[in-house]
């Protein structure tokens, strides 16, 4: 529905690369009120989709004819990373944090999709997006990932299986919690509240332009 009403060039663009620069989910919030929450990461998004979507009023699903109005419509700006790296700064302690998907998530591993989630999925996933939006912080560093990830565990969880339905084929995923604990030097430590600062706009596992994968972080110091 949404790439109905962009660019040509932009929507091909989407599909030629594995990490696009949009992130979206809708969440129900009554019979008739749904939440669309569209991330647009990097200028490029921002250029070919922000005007289009502050212009229109309403959408309609070709497929089933519903009709979208639209009632409310509110944005923030980052305007640079850099806005991000502020805010993980400021955070006391990255030693424990709650995850919560909103949406249900998946992960594919060697063409089959997991069912439960790992610490390297999440990570690495997040370290890929982050490098493909980041135009000054390219996270490089293989020992700092090797650290990332050695030093960060699923320390407890609540989650469901679920399934995330896409042209009449039913993905397995998941949704709920998860609580990670983490032991790693300050630096690490900097690295990791950086890419949980950044999930809840770009997501986790597969499809997240398309509806997957929408997580919160909560920072616990206890």
């Amino acid at each position: 529905m949404l790439s109905e009403n962009l660019d040509k060039d932009f929507c091909e663009s989407l599909h030629e690369n594995s990490i696009t620069p949009i992130s979206q989910y809708v969440r129900q919030l009554g019979q008739n009120k749904t939440l669309w929450v569209i991330n647009l990461l990097g200028k490029y998004a921002v250029e070919n989709v922000s005007d289009i979507i502050e212009q229109k009023n309403s959408y309609t699903l070709k497929n089933t004819g519903n009709i979208f109005s639209v009632k409310e419509i509110s944005a923030s700006v980052i305007q640079s990373e850099d806005f991000l790296l502020e805010r993980a700064e400021k955070i006391q302690s990255a030693t424990k944090l709650n995850m919560t998907i909103l949406t249900p998530a998946s992960f594919k591993s060697d063409k089959k999709y997991m069912l439960f989630p790992s610490e390297e999925h999440i990570l690495k996933g997040l370290i890929r997006r982050w490098n493909s939006y980041s135009e000054k912080y390219a996270i490089a560093d293989e020992d700092a990932e090797k650290a990332l990830i050695l030093g960060t565990k699923i320390a407890g969880y609540s989650l469901k299986s679920s399934y995330y339905e896409l042209k009449g084929i039913k993905i397995p995923a998941f949704c709920g919690e998860l609580r990670f604990s983490n032991k790693f030097s300050p630096p690490i430590a900097e690295l990791c509240k950086l890419l949980m600062c950044f999930a809840p706009y770009c997501g986790i596992g597969i499809k997240t332009s398309l509806g997957m994968g929408a997580v919160s972080v909560d920072f616990c110091e206890k």
